[in-house]
Order: C-alpha cells, then sequence, then structure tokens
C-alpha cells in the first residue's frame, strides 16, 4: 500500500509543495534536525535500553557470552544488542512518516517532511539504506554469536516491512484502528523473541518471556491511545477518542491496563506495577466523566508517559534492586 499510495500522484499538490521547497541548510543539519524532532536520541535510547535490559534480567546470563570470536563483557553485548534495536526503532519512525505523509500535509505541515527539510524521496532512500543495515546486522550476529541470534533479528526485519506495507492489506485495515494498532504491537513479541535467542535460547520456550513482552505491550498499547485523547484533534488523525468515541476508548484502555495487570501478577511485578495501572484508570474516568475542560486530556498523557517508561523498565529495575 505504501508504495501504490505514496509513489503515485494520490496528493500532487501536496507533494509538489513538499518537493518544492528550498532548502538553505546543509544536508548533514536538515538530516540532524529531522532525527532531533522526530526520533530524539535520548528518548530512543530510554526506549531500546530498557526492554534490552529487562530481557537481559529475566534471562539472569551468566555473561560474558561466548561467542565464535571471543568472548564479549556484558556491556559490550548489551550495547551491541541495544544498536541494533535503537536503528530498529529509528527506522520505524521514519516508516511511519512516511506512511503518514498524506496526512501530515493537512494536519501537521509542521512537521520536518511535509514543510520540504527533508524531501520524499530522500526519506524512501535513508529506509532503504536502513533496511540494508539491519540487514546486515543480522548477518553479524549470525556469525558472530549464533544463526538463532541472526534468524530473530531477521524475523524482526520482516515484521518490520510487514508493518511498513500495512501487511498488503493497509486499505482494509487503516479505519479499523484497534485492529491496526494490534497488528503493529505484536511486533513486541518478535523483539523478545530476539532478545532471547541472545541471552538465553531456552527462553524462547519460557513463558515468561511472552508474559514479559505483554507487560511491555501494555506500556506501549496504552501510552499509543492516551497520548491523543483530545476530542477536538482533526479526524485524518484517526486517534481512537475522535474515530470511536470516549467509551469505545476506555473500553480498549480498560483491556491494555487490564492485560498488564494480569502479566505483572504473573512476572512477580505487580508491587511496581499495579499503583501506576491504577492511577492511569482513575485520571482517565476522571477526564471522560467530569466536565470537560480545555487541556484536561494532559493529565492522562503525562501519567500514560511514566506508564510506557515503567512497564518496558519493571524486570530490570525488579531485577536490580529488589
Amino acid at each position: 500500500m505504501v508504495a501504490a499510495t505514496r509513489s503515485g500522484d494520490a496528493d500532487p499538490a501536496g507533494k509538489a509543495k513538499a518537493l518544492g521547497t528550498p532548502r538553505s541548510a546543509s544536508a548533514i543539519k536538515n538530516w540532524t534536525t529531522f532525527f532531533n524532532e522526530r526520533a530524539p536520541l535520548p528518548v530512543y535510547v530510554l526506549l531500546a535500553l530498557g526492554p534490552c535490559l529487562s530481557g537481559f534480567a529475566l534471562a539472569d546470563s551468566s555473561l560474558p557470552l561466548p561467542v565464535t570470536s571471543g568472548q564479549f563483557s556484558y556491556w559490550q553485548t548489551l550495547a551491541i544488542v541495544v544498536a541494533g534495536q535503537l536503528l530498529y526503532l529509528i527506522t520505524l519512525r521514519c516508516m511511519d512518516d512516511v506512511k503518514d505523509y498524506d496526512k501530515d500535509v493537512k494536519v501537521h505541515p509542521d512537521r520536518p517532511l511535509p514543510r520540504g527539510l527533508i524531501l520524499y524521496d530522500e526519506l524512501v532512500n535513508a529506509i532503504r539504506l536502513e533496511i540494508a543495515l539491519l540487514c546486515v546486522y543480522a548477518v553479524v550476529l549470525w556469525f558472530v554469536f549464533s544463526p538463532l541470534a541472526g534468524a530473530t533479528f531477521g524475523l524482526q526485519i520482516v515484521y518490520l516491512v510487514l508493518m511498513y506495507i500495512e501487511f498488503g492489506i493497509g486499505h482494509w485495515l487503516d479505519p479499523r484502528v484497534f485492529l491496526y494498532a494490534l497488528t503493529h504491537q505484536a511486533s513486541i513479541y518478535v523483539g523478545a523473541l530476539h532478545i532471547s535467542a541472545i541471552t538465553n535460547p531456552d527462553l524462547i520456550w519460557d513463558p515468561r518471556t511472552y508474559w514479559l513482552g505483554t507487560v511491555a505491550l501494555s506500556g506501549a498499547f496504552t501510552y499509543e491511545v492516551c497520548r491523543k485523547l483530545d476530542p477536538t484533534l482533526d479526524p485524518l488523525k484517526g486517534t481512537y477518542r475522535v474515530v470511536l468515541g470516549k467509551w469505545p476508548t476506555y473500553a480498549i484502555v480498560l483491556f491494555t491496563v487490564s492485560l498488564g495487570v494480569v502479566s505483572s501478577h504473573v512476572m512477580g511485578l505487580s508491587y511496581m506495577l499495579w499503583p501506576i495501572q491504577a492511577l492511569l484508570l482513575v485520571a482517565l474516568t476522571l477526564h471522560f466523566v467530569l466536565p470537560q475542560r480545555k487541556s484536561k486530556h494532559k493529565l492522562v498523557e503525562i501519567i500514560s508517559i511514566f506508564y510506557v517508561l515503567l512497564h518496558i523498565w519493571s524486570q530490570y529495575i525488579h531485577r536490580k534492586w529488589y
């Protein structure tokens, strides 16, 4: 769908505007600005590092790991894994900007791509380069760590590309916002599979790997819904609150938080996560029940930021301090 929609003339006027905008700054400066705005490094390091550390904590591996070329220390191994996940997340961000281009031209003309800071074709080519780098990384993992490590990261790449093309059913999937999100959030389990292959392959068959993945899923999915609760947002954004309405959105958050409640209990993390799960549900309930005031949704959004960070870092925090 991406190639068919964006490489054609779906929005000729908007694309002409972006492609024709002169850029006075250097290319390096433009790309730096793009990534600072769309994929700020400190935030993305937090998002990549948390699941990796939690996966390592679950494995409780006796690193350094034996590899064909010698041995890596714990921190060297962690740095290698985080680097791969960081590139994965940045590529995903770029893909989302390409997929959202037609909407952003109308709704977010100030974003880097619509305003012409980075040309559409440049970003598409950058994605191709990023995918190539990810494939090289997978090959390196295959030979340096194990075929299983390389194969599971290759599976991440395959799922990433499937999300990019929206599984070939984008026109059908796009208006079904809950199913759309669910198919994309499922990539968390593929990441959990890969981290298990790196740290302790036996964990691939261990239910705890997927319960911990569900903890992370609860964090990411809940944040995905709660970050855009403003009922005045443009319908083109396709947010849950605008597309589905108040109470269906509430039901989705209740579902995603319930996943967190159950999975955190199974993983022994309830003492850490139940309080913030309860806090978010109380804040969301008050947001929907009390009379609407301007920017009242911001409180839920702020709580959801802490919600996702605590969920993806929880296993590491538990292992480190308790």
